[in-house]
């Protein structure tokens, strides 16, 4: 939970003037548990082999995760069928640690209603794996696991590359049979249970082996499961094959047969793309929304898990293509940098990416744009892949991106820079958006540049430009010294007083909330605060290591600062091979509006105070919104409109130069600027007028 100070008032005539509080030195907070990119709070190692089984005996079922550390986790699902809630146990298994790729099963296979655990893993990372077996000597609450022996002997002698396994009963005899994959042959194994209650004994048998032979293409297949998907009373295979030039394809094999005489059609019924990974997809699943009817889980690749809803009837399964629900983080493959801008104006972050994307079969490699629109809310965003950036296929470069209104049509707008020269995107609200090279030609003439970084550093109401200089590898900045809707570029090294140039790029946002813009630094893979210790018009920094104290040890290969959460401060977002973490802000800064939620703006200020001929008045917003910044006199009589427009979420500035707004010159005094965001009072800033 967030905390928010009150600012004090102080009582002038009609006016309730805020003052502004500097955050204490230990008053800074972070969160990275990820609750808005990752609301399951599940955590997956790639390659993972997801499996359900009601463990915990309660009616529904919980998650078990071979990670691909070759370690096993349990999520327990404290929730209902088709709401779960996942708390995980790390105590069940505890002690299960291989080298690489687990794939776990848990079943009572020997009928003596005790659970056991089959684990087949990789060695280093080869395509040959080896199976355990273990039996739970112990409760639910405290298992106590003793491998088994003798279990799978002939199963590993004669096909020792095989991993993944189901228990089934085919043959109707009361028992659990097996079916087993292995990997390099590429074909499905059964082995006949021919033993005893309590001693299983498993034979291989060739004649029902070959009931199982799909066309999966020729790379071979993956994981697998086995369910009566139409309810017939016949089993089915669900099962994932490698498609060598794309994706994998889960593939559906209806069983027009019986479970003794199976027979499957050589080419699939239905096939699913997993959103869970090209390689090592792994297939769980069962009646997860008790709804009747058998629904999936997949892993794979990425650390994430999919689930795929059945929203047919249990006589017709269907399932929706790319899956209905991600379990993990926030995940883009191969996404390099990244930012959040409002580009629908609807008061919430959209997203943009730019990631690597692969050609196969003959590996070529070029980056293309991702777009995402919110479609959610504050407390749970929601992204949905948005066309409205175009998307080109360019060289696998370094990448850098920024946002902000750069022609001043106050849409935003984006800055990234790709290889050796930065460039423009402009937004176009109809349409996609539209790049433009003109914008930094200036810029670009001048040496090689990357990481661009939008900000207003002089606060002169126009943006100004942080880039990483590639041939002395050092922050530059540059001072926009046209206009808004037509910027000209000068080098401005006093724009960046007291920053550490070896950085490899910047964020700049308003962290302590006294209306003057703050730094985040990337120095190597670490992240390092630098506050603004200026004045409007005039910054200097100063390393401020007690801002990110809580986050010592946290890596970034990118991030950028946003209030996603929208409650008045600047989150941190890390992006780490295309897995994205919300760390949030939970520091003590901001106030309270009358609805007792944050105002979205920082203190107003404005520089020099007191003045003479003219003051630059300077305000921030975290989000976007429409501002408006007036100037009252100590009666509470309006004398100047200074700002009425839609801003976008950063620093903005506006001047007064003693003015009313008939043009006449007004007299020495006390006058105070209002700032209203979307209607609604923020904040007064208190102004002394010296003729």
């Amino acid at each position: 939970m967030k905390r928010f100070l009150i600012k004090p008032l102080i009582i002038t005539g009609a006016f309730c003037v805020s003052t502004s509080i500097a955050l204490a030195q230990d008053s800074w907070r972070w969160d990275s548990s990820n609750r808005l990119l990752n609301p399951s709070q599940i955590e997956v190692v790639p390659p993972c082999s997801p499996q359900i089984y009601d463990i915990d005996d309660d009616l529904d079922f919980d998650l078990i995760i071979g990670q691909g550390d070759g370690t096993i986790s349990l999520y327990l699902n404290n929730g209902f069928p088709g709401n779960p809630e996942w708390t995980r146990d790390t105590s069940f298994f505890a002690g299960f640690d291989y080298d690489f790729a687990a794939v776990p099963t848990l079943q009572d296979i020997d009928d003596d209603d005790s659970l056991e655990l089959v684990v087949s893993f990789k060695f280093d990372r080869m395509p040959v794996d080896s199976i355990r077996a273990f039996r739970n000597r112990g409760t639910i609450n405290d298992p106590a696991w003793q491998e088994v022996f003798g279990y799978f002997d002939i199963y590993s002698d004669l096909y020792p590359s095989v991993t993944d396994q189901k228990f089934d009963d085919w043959d109707s005899d009361g028992d659990l049979d097996m079916l087993a994959r292995c990997w390099l042959d590429t074909m499905y194994l059964f082995f006949r249970n021919i033993g005893s209650q309590g001693n299983p004994d498993w034979s291989f048998d060739s004649t029902m082996s070959a009931h199982f032979r799909f066309d999966v293409g020729p790379c071979g297949y993956e994981g697998f499961e086995v369910a009566d998907l139409t309810s017939d009373g016949a089993l089915d295979m669900i099962m994932a094959g490698i498609v060598c030039d794309g994706p994998d394809m889960i593939n559906i094999f209806i069983n027009q047969g019986t479970n003794q005489t199976p027979q499957f059609p050589y080419y699939s019924d239905f096939i699913l793309l997993p959103g869970s990974g090209f390689f090592n997809t792994a297939i769980t699943g069962g009646d997860i929304d008790g709804d009747d009817d058998f629904d999936l889980i997949s892993g794979g690749s990425f650390p994430l898990i999919s689930y795929y809803s059945n929203n047919g009837n249990p006589a017709s399964p269907l399932f929706s293509g790319q899956g209905d629900l991600n379990m993990g983080p926030f995940f883009i493959n191969w996404s390099r940098d990244f930012a959040f801008l409002d580009r629908d104006f609807d008061g919430d972050f959209d997203f943009i990416s730019l990631y690597t994307y692969v050609m196969l079969p003959s590996p070529r490699y070029f980056m293309a744009w991702a777009a995402f629109d919110n479609v959610g809310t504050f407390e749970q965003p929601q992204f949905i892949s948005a066309s409205w950036l175009r998307d080109y296929l360019l060289p696998v470069l370094e990448t850098g991106l920024s946002c902000g209104d750069i022609n001043g049509d106050t849409w935003p707008d984006v800055a990234w820079g790709i290889g050796e020269y930065v460039t423009t995107q402009i937004n176009r609200p109809d349409s996609v958006f539209r790049q433009d090279d003109s914008i930094f030609a200036e810029i670009n003439a001048l040496g090689e540049y990357q990481h661009p970084e939008l900000v207003d550093l002089d606060q002169d109401g126009f943006l100004d430009l942080v880039v990483l200089d590639l041939n002395t590898q050092t922050l530059t900045a540059f001072e926009n010294t046209g206009t808004a809707t037509d910027p000209s570029w000068a080098l401005g090294p006093q724009l960046i007083s007291g920053l550490n140039l070896s950085a490899s790029y910047a964020n700049a946002c308003d962290m302590d909330g006294n209306g003057l813009p703050d730094f985040i630094l990337k120095v190597g893979n670490t992240l390092g605060a630098y506050l603004n210790i200026g004045v409007v018009g005039q910054p200097t920094f100063a390393h401020a290591p007690q801002v990110l104290s809580d986050l010592q040890g946290l890596q970034a290969s990118y991030f950028d600062v946003a209030d996603l959460d929208g409650d008045g401060d600047y989150d941190i977002i890390v992006n780490n091979d295309g897995a994205f973490t919300f760390v949030e802000n939970q520091s003590v800064v901001g106030i309270y509006s009358e609805e007792s939620r944050p105002v979205f703006v920082s203190t107003i200020i404005n520089y020099p105070n007191p003045f003479n001929a003219e003051t630059r008045i300077s305000f921030s917003l975290v989000r976007t919104g429409h501002a408006e910044v007036t100037v009252f006199d100590i009666t509470g009589k309006l004398v100047a409109d200074l700002y009425n427009r839609r801003a976008n979420a950063g620093i903005h500035s506006v001047s007064w130069n003693g003015s009313s707004n008939a043009g006449q010159s007004v007299s020495s005094g006390v006058y105070f600027c209002r700032l209203k965001i979307d209607g609604k009072d923020g904040t007064l800033g208190k102004m002394i007028l010296l003729r």
